[in-house]
């Protein structure tokens, strides 16, 4: 079977993309969520899905972006984003909240100071403004509590409505599989069957 997938530049002219309509609804910088269940904002600019703990992606106005991951998930981010730049945060671990022993994890203040234009934002755009946890939305608020958080899914929805070449390509290959799989069933499923027997 023949593998498709989307190429790194496509990733990274979405991230361009993403970056002007940043500019253009006048905020400094998004910070893009994903879970494990509602991974698509943060696969969609990355090719990462969060598995076990969460993650987000800061994306500044202009300049490079930032992958967010878990204590546990750098290692197994770096294999599968297109990112160079990914850095550790404890607000991504798992919502068991494990201590972290002599692990060291960057703050919000030293992703701003490292990835914005200035080392600084007044207003920051949340996507996945739904599936934004507690415990980062507290630690924005402690380290920016002049920054104004604004909900800002609308920056990045309209780019994921209309659909590339290579995306489209993968659809029709994913339509292809299942309908293989659909054959498959078919051919052995039989009145009675439970649900557990047909898979």
């Amino acid at each position: 079977m023949n593998t498709t997938t989307i190429p790194k530049q496509e990733f990274y002219d979405r991230i361009a993309k993403f970056q002007a309509n940043i500019k253009s609804t006048g905020l400094d910088a998004c910070l893009v969520h994903a879970t494990e269940s509602d991974m698509a904002n943060v696969r969609y600019l990355s090719e990462y899905w969060p598995v076990f703990e969460s993650a987000a992606i800061f994306v500044p106005a202009s300049g490079e972006s930032v992958l967010l991951v878990g204590p546990e998930s750098d290692i197994y981010g770096a294999q599968r984003s297109v990112f160079k730049n990914i850095e550790k945060m404890i607000e991504y671990r798992e919502s068991a909240e494990p201590e972290c022993p002599g692990m060291k994890f960057a703050t919000y203040k030293d992703i701003v100071s490292k990835y914005a234009p200035d080392g600084k934002i007044g207003k920051l755009g949340i996507v996945g403004w739904a599936i934004t946890t507690l415990p980062v939305y507290m630690s924005l608020k402690k380290q920016f509590p002049d920054v104004e958080l604004i909900k800002a899914d609308h920056t990045l929805l309209p780019l994921r409505f209309v659909k590339s070449e290579n995306e489209l390509d993968c659809m029709r290959k994913a339509y292809q599989i299942s309908e293989l799989a659909i054959e498959a069933i078919l051919d052995e499923i039989r009145p009675g069957m439970t649900e557990l027997q047909v898979v």
